[in-house]
């Protein structure tokens, strides 16, 4: 933008407003961004006049002959199906994601750190490896990606390790990424690396020790080697008030970084993104109309239904988040995105285009019994669980073939040779299957800690 001379003065303060905006208060929550967003518009910079809808950061500026602010709605891409890709690696994006994946891009390509802060399970990870996937495809991309997932036994020599595995020498001291390209770093849950007996992280005492002198010491060759062309993007949980976050300590390392919150999708994103994952394996599945057999296979589920459906699952999930209350027994009732996509995921591998109606409401009901009935620790958490879950289905659903596939039991076993569900007719069979599941998969020693 500094070398463009036919720019405007008004775009170049609709540049500064947007600038201003997402460095002051990327980093502020959901709620904070709204106090932020009607402080700004009244006592900052009046002369940049935002769309009254929404908030600032709901725009972006579209460059032109006449700037102007665009909703990040409008800026979403039509989803496509892909060709080669599966169900647990899509990513649809929406107004949020969209959002996200430009300010990324923005930032990576003038080789800027970013720290991406959001609740454990939000799609922070998957959102950050779509993008940076996107930018390293191919043979003539100029960057390459190097996911480090970091957890309590990561520290500052085994994470240097990892990142030195990808460098070459160039010229005395100096280290570069392998095949000439830039690389990009992901670290995440960077918060939940080893830390010592005062709290202080050597995996974030090692970044910071780049960030601020472009090298590193190496203990294994005890020299300094100076790295170059190396871009970091961390992801993180935000603070929690009743334990110490491990990176407010390291207020250095935190300098070097943009942050960005990312906030929890809203209902209507949930509903959008989880739509289209299970009406594309539904699609996806479908045989070709160029075949004779099955020139005449429509699907057997109607659009509608899935909407419905979809709807009813984020529902009971964002009402399960306020149902309990925490506690130490209770620690594992964690409902997350991730949990919503793990269901949505089995469903696609069990569904295709010739399941039916039914077979799709009870395979739900299914899977909603394994990944929240089955996390229930007492009688009277399954029963508040399941009274919640009869007043959501009957809200969407009304007719009775439904309401009986919904709420009935869940008898259903899953063939060790064909991957679809089907009803259990007989207890001795389903025994068996048991038996001869158990007797080909064994059970694994593991070590998990260490004594």
């Amino acid at each position: 933008l500094l070398d463009s001379a036919d720019l405007h003065n008004t775009i170049y303060g609709m540049l500064f407003s947007y600038a201003a905006v997402w460095a002051f208060g990327g980093h502020l929550s959901e709620q904070a961004k709204l106090v932020f967003s009607a402080w700004w518009r009244d006592c900052i910079l009046t002369t940049v006049h935002y769309p009254q809808e929404g908030t600032v950061f709901d725009y972006y500026i579209k460059t032109g002959q006449k700037g102007e602010f665009v909703y990040w709605e409008d800026a979403v891409l039509p989803f496509s199906k892909p060709a080669s890709v599966s169900v647990r690696d899509m990513c649809i994006h929406t107004r949020e994601t969209e959002c996200i994946s430009h300010l990324l891009s923005l930032l990576s390509e003038v080789s800027c750190p970013v720290l991406l802060v959001g609740k454990m399970g939000c799609g922070k990870t998957t959102l950050v490896q779509d993008h940076f996937r996107r930018v390293c495809a191919g043979d003539v991309a100029d960057m390459q990606l190097l996911a480090i997932n970091v957890n309590s036994c990561t520290t500052g020599e085994s994470l240097w390790f990892q990142i030195s595995e990808r460098l070459e020498w160039k010229s005395g001291r100096t280290y570069v990424p392998k095949g000439n390209k830039k690389l990009l770093c992901l670290v995440d849950d960077l918060h939940t690396a080893k830390a010592d007996s005062v709290g202080m992280q050597s995996a974030g005492e090692m970044l910071r020790e780049h960030l601020d002198y472009s090298g590193v010491f190496d203990l294994s060759s005890m020299m300094w080697k100076s790295v170059q062309q190396v871009t970091y993007v961390a992801t993180s949980t935000p603070c929690n008030e009743c334990q110490p976050h491990p990176l407010t300590r390291n207020h250095r390392l935190l300098r070097h970084f943009a942050i960005l919150s990312y906030c929890s999708l809203c209902v209507s994103s949930l509903v959008t993104i989880f739509s289209c994952v299970l009406r594309s394996r539904l699609d996806i599945s479908l045989p070709s109309a160029t075949s004779p057999q099955n020139a005449a296979s429509p699907l057997q589920i109607d659009t509608s239904v899935i909407y419905t459906l979809v709807k009813a699952t984020v529902e009971l999930q964002s009402r399960l988040q306020t149902l309990y209350i925490s506690t130490i027994e209770r620690c594992h009732y964690l409902f997350t995105m991730h949990g919503l996509s793990n269901l949505f995921c089995c469903l696609c591998e069990t569904l295709d285009w010739r399941s039916s109606k039914e077979e799709l409401l009870r395979s739900w009901h299914y899977e909603c019994e394994w990944l929240y009935g089955k996390r229930m620790i007492s009688s009277v958490d399954y029963s508040r669980y399941c009274h919640l879950l009869e007043i959501i289905v009957r809200k969407h659903f009304s007719q009775e073939q439904e309401l009986a596939a919904l709420l009935g039991p869940v008898p259903l076993t899953k063939d060790l040779d064909v991957p679809h569900y089907e009803s259990v007719t007989d207890k001795v069979v389903a025994a068996h299957h048991l038996e001869e599941y158990n007797a080909n998969r064994p059970k694994l020693c593991l070590d998990l800690y260490k004594s």
